[in-house]
């Protein structure tokens, strides 16, 4: 699984150190996407939200160590992002993540994906069915998600 890869466990261990443990514990949002109630970690919201970047220092020099081990980074955007425009559409949210590692990854010379089109896509098409691709009570990508997730980075990996 890929929490047993070396690359999760360290961005894993050093965002919990940067964060603290405590912080995605916190309360929960729910809003109605699809007709179907769906909840939203408040910390991922304000997240997705952020809108100035802030040190990442620590992990562009992990991203750097690394980089000869590393055929791709995949970004992987957060439950609020993918379905922003059922939740709040006149919103725009703002891309620092995606941008620190975009840049992140020329300055290495690593491929970079960025994940969020791909979900989105996906997610537009599985709601009139009813589905969607993060589990509605949690922060997870379910197996719709890991799908749309996995075909791009396939795709990617073979272009």
């Amino acid at each position: 699984p890929v929490t047993r890869l070396e690359a999760y466990r360290l961005f894993y261990g050093l965002s919990r150190a940067a964060l603290g443990s405590g912080e995605r514990s916190g309360s929960v949002v729910v809003h109605t996407v699809g007709g179907k109630a769906m909840g939203f970690l408040r910390f991922y919201v304000e997240t997705s939200r952020q809108p100035a970047p802030c040190d990442w220092s620590v992990q562009a020099a992990a991203l750097q160590a690394m980089a000869p081990h590393l055929r791709l980074i995949a970004f992987a955007p957060t439950k609020y992002r993918v379905y922003a425009d059922k939740v709040a559409p006149e919103t725009q949210l703002p891309h620092i993540r995606w941008d620190f590692i975009d840049a992140t990854a020329r300055t290495i010379g690593v491929p970079a994906l960025d994940l969020t089109p791909f979900l989105r896509a996906r997610a537009a098409q599985l709601l009139p069915q009813g589905r969607f691709v993060y589990w509605r009570d949690d922060s997870h990508w379910n197996g719709d998600g890991m799908d749309a997730a996995g075909e791009a980075i396939a795709a990617e990996l073979k272009r």
